[in-house]
């Protein structure tokens, strides 16, 4: 299906498998790159509502930046090689859009000639439990696991592991359903809260009636972004990520303050992981603890960043990921290296503290005085209900600040987190 010259044709296309709300950016980098787009997507109501969410928090976006939408309902790749048939030897490259098509997304560019990871490797990028034995198999330093199929078998582990756990999800990203568990009422719970979804997380896949138990490790939280061509891995940031009592993520610094040592030691581990996990042709989003000075890996991503990261890393350093990474898949050598940030920033996510409706949003018309002040998405207004931040569904926008100096991002964010108040009445 695929040609030699694909890649150089105006006619051909790149194939983005359902993308998440920050990654319809990809379809304006083909398109500024002069390739149009197919959107594959296995639940078309999810799209149009990660769509409506992306247009509201980037007016510019053009629905006319997706040339083909085609649903699909098997991510096997005979069906999806099928449903491409129209475009015989104009697809130029094949991308996941979000974390759980990353296996379809690989075993689909390898029935149309690319060198993506194996099918193998390729679920041990998306299943967490797999790709937590992978890990431990080949020697990188992460929190010790087990995968729990039952209530009993979770608080036995939760006490092996000396009462102090993380339960999470095998199969979901995004920091959703992540409880960190320090009594038997909190395991219960976390346990009940993920095997009977009953946070309503609406998915196009079965969920699996299982959960993963693990060592909870403290330190700092980053994570690390970076690219492996044909084998050869470049490290290209370092972000702090900011973190509540839910184990949401609320903030991030990009990018992050850390010493030669820690750059050391975080470029290390990550090449690690993506060799053990078999990254190839793509970008990387590696989480790591630092504790003590010692990195442990908690999860790898074989894409790109979430909650619009991609768009600060661009304002840090001048380097696009999403462009990086359409070059990837079609097969384009990459040249990028690591280097100096331009300035310095900070990404929060905006939220109530209390459901009910919104009534007014406190220091907002400050916030857009503010010179530091680089991006403002606000998600609600007021008059519509809101919802205390326990998903990442529960967001009332994001925002980004910055400047010359790392002390200009931290003094943005300390501001918004003081005096940006989402006053809600009729609370529950």
């Amino acid at each position: 299906m695929t040609t030699p010259d694909a890649a150089q044709r105006p006619d051909s296309f790149i194939a983005i498998l359902d993308p998440g709300t920050a990654h319809f950016r990809y379809l304006r980098s083909a398109r500024e790159m002069g390739y149009k787009t197919i959107v594959m997507s296995a639940d078309p109501d999810a799209y149009r509502a990660e769509q409506a969410l992306y247009k509201q928090r980037v007016p510019e976006y053009d629905e006319a930046w997706t040339d083909v939408f085609v649903p699909y309902d098997s991510p096997d790749p005979d069906t999806l090689t099928r449903l491409l048939e129209p475009y015989r030897g104009r697809i130029a490259g094949v991308i996941a859009g979000d974390e759980f098509p990353v296996p379809a997304a690989a075993r689909l560019g390898r029935a149309l000639g690319f060198n993506y990871a194996t099918p193998e490797d390729a679920d041990c990028q998306r299943d967490k439990s797999a790709m937590k034995r992978r890990l431990i198999e080949r020697g990188v330093p992460t929190a010790r696991y087990r995968t729990a199929e039952s209530l009993p078998d979770a608080l036995a582990t939760w006490e092996a592991f000396g009462g102090d756990c993380m339960v999470k999800m095998v199969d979901y990203a995004s920091s959703f359903n992540v409880f960190r568990v320090r009594s038997r009422e909190e395991l219960e719970n976390a346990w009940y809260t993920i095997v009977e979804n009953r946070r309503g997380l609406q998915v196009a896949f079965d969920l699996a009636q299982k959960v993963i138990v693990e060592e909870f490790i403290g330190g700092r939280e980053l994570t690390v972004e970076g690219y492996v061509q044909d084998g050869r891995v470049e490290v290209l940031n370092f972000c702090e990520k900011i973190t509540n009592e839910n184990f949401l993520v609320i903030g991030h610094y990009i990018p992050a303050r850390v010493t030669k040592a820690e750059s050391d030691a975080l470029a290390g581990i990550a090449r690690q992981c993506v060799a053990a996990l078999g990254v190839q042709n793509t970008i990387f989003h590696a989480e790591v603890h630092l504790r003590d000075g010692q990195p442990f890996i908690i999860e790898c991503a074989a894409r790109t960043p979430g909650q619009h990261s991609v768009e600060i890393i661009e304002r840090t350093y001048g380097i696009d990921l999403m462009t990086i990474n359409i070059d990837l898949a079609m097969g384009r050598f990459v040249s990028t290296r690591r280097r100096p940030p331009e300035a310095w920033h900070a990404l929060l996510a905006l939220y109530a503290t209390e459901s009910g409706t919104l009534k007014e949003i406190k220091g907002l018309e400050a916030l857009k005085q503010r010179e530091d002040l680089v991006w403002l998405a606000l998600d609600v207004a007021p008059g519509q209900p809101v919802r205390k931040l326990e998903t990442f569904k529960d967001l009332c926008g994001l925002a980004v600040v910055g400047g010359p100096a790392p002390e200009d991002a931290e003094a943005g964010y300390c501001w918004i987190r003081e005096n940006l108040v989402f006053v809600v009445e009729d609370g529950a």
